[in-house]
């Protein structure tokens, strides 16, 4: 793509330069990056969150120079009607970093996966669009190469002579990957690292959601229990976890556990989003293990995806579990 503007041109006066990445200090470094290297090249910037981003034609003085907009979010990432990316960088740090980061911070672990799945759901789409550049941390990385790479990769798009290197910001890129236990453990490994493989390289693993991120139905925001007595009235018995995932067919796999007692009670369970995504309606046959299959698409990587399971009519015994649900891409 062609990024060069020119100053004869009003409505060039403000171009946008998107940075993507986990929240925390390895997207942090990746944004003054960024900043240093237009700055350096006499480009006035600002910085602007992606949430609040809006065409920004008029609202700067054209006085004959370049304002390059930086649109720095953590997702999910969707651009406003009017904003076309000059070019777009996305700084990808393992997923256990910003994990870490985020419940060091005091975040719970359900919604600290959550926020990384809106990060991850849109950069496949992303990073097969032109005038991207995917950073990815790793503790084996040539800082300086790296920063090299960043640099030509703006001046081809945005047109400018090459700049002398800028001061970068300092990064340990030696340091550690921290060490997550219990149910942080579990969504970093079923949940969050079979996402970004699939967005990054296109992997085929299954994406689990693990029972460790669903809500009972019977008290709303807690953490469901792998077993529950179903007596009473018809209602959903598991809710969640609202995570985010890329666009595409997915068919989800729920694993439920039902007792004999269950046996021809109607249940249901169905994928929802802004609307019904898919459902299915069944009687058990007999208790034990039970799989539910459904099929769906996924149209925007910015809805959050809920899976409910749901009894439809009233009962005076049974027990009814979760046991998890996998994902997988069509």
């Amino acid at each position: 793509m062609s990024g060069e503007l020119h100053s004869d041109d009003v409505s060039a006066a403000v171009g946008y330069w998107r940075v993507i990445g986990f929240p925390g200090t390895f997207s942090a470094w990746g944004l003054e990056c960024v900043r240093q290297i237009l700055l350096s090249a006499g480009y006035a910037t600002d910085v602007t969150s992606l949430d609040d981003a809006s065409p920004a034609v008029d609202d700067v003085p054209f006085d004959g120079d370049m304002q390059v907009r930086l649109l720095f979010g953590h997702g999910p990432v969707v651009l406003q009607p009017g904003i076309v990316p000059l070019g777009t960088t996305v700084f990808l740090d393992a997923p256990a970093r910003p994990f870490h980061e985020l419940l060091s911070n005091g975040c719970d672990p359900v919604d600290a996966a959550r926020m990384l799945t809106a990060t991850l759901a849109p950069v496949g789409d992303i990073l097969r669009e032109d005038g991207t550049l995917l950073v990815i941390r790793t503790v084996e990385m040539d800082l300086v190469a790296t920063q090299s790479a960043i640099v030509g990769h703006m001046s081809g798009i945005l047109g400018h002579p090459p700049v002398p290197m800028p001061a970068w910001p300092p990064i340990d890129i030696s340091a550690p990957v921290p060490i997550l236990v219990g149910q942080s453990l579990a969504l970093l490994r079923q949940s969050l690292i079979p996402l970004a493989n699939h967005v990054v390289s296109a992997a085929r693993d299954p994406i689990v959601w693990p029972l460790a991120c669903f809500y009972a139905g019977d008290y709303l925001s807690e953490q469901a229990s792998p077993f529950i007595e179903v007596v009473g009235k018809a209602r959903i018995i598991y809710y969640g976890p609202y995570f985010y995932l890329p666009r595409g067919r997915w068919r989800a796999d729920v694993q439920l556990i039902v007792s004999a007692t269950m046996r021809d009670k109607k249940l249901a369970v169905d994928v929802y989003a802004e609307g019904a995504l898919a459902r299915h309606e069944f009687k058990p046959v007999q208790g034990g293990l039970l799989r539910v299959s459904l099929q769906f698409s996924v149209e925007r990587a910015d809805q959050r995806i809920e899976v409910r399971v749901e009894l439809l009519e009233g009962t005076i015994e049974g027990h009814l579990g979760l046991n998890q649900v996998l994902l997988h891409p069509i």
